[in-house]
């Protein structure tokens, strides 16, 4: 796909863990702590079940610029999170705007 500043991370959480509160939050609070080290991350997106955005076990994260996209989509694939192994790929910015994640 088209480098744009939205990245997405696939693989790294799963539905079970983004249904329970505490967990999402920790998960929340893990996936931000670890994109940051690529750049400012100036929207992360985690969907979760049952509150009305698709895209649900896949993680958005929006920078402040291409380059910090594309150091943590170029880190980030193949890397290990929790026992999963995480796959990117870049998000339209015009559809991530729109909260078009499907």
């Amino acid at each position: 796909s088209r480098p744009t500043r939205v990245v997405v991370l696939l693989g790294c959480v799963s539905t079970q863990e983004l249904a329970h509160d505490i967990k999402f939050l920790e998960l929340y609070n893990d996936v931000l702590k670890g994109v940051k080290n690529f750049g400012n991350v100036t929207k992360l997106i985690m969907p979760r079940p049952n509150h009305g955005l698709p895209g649900v076990g896949r993680v958005y994260v929006q920078f402040e610029n291409l380059q910090e996209a594309k150091r943590c989509a170029h880190a980030m694939k193949g890397a290990s999170f929790q026992d999963n192994i995480i796959q990117t790929v870049y998000w339209p910015e015009e559809r991530f705007e729109k909260l078009d994640l499907h």
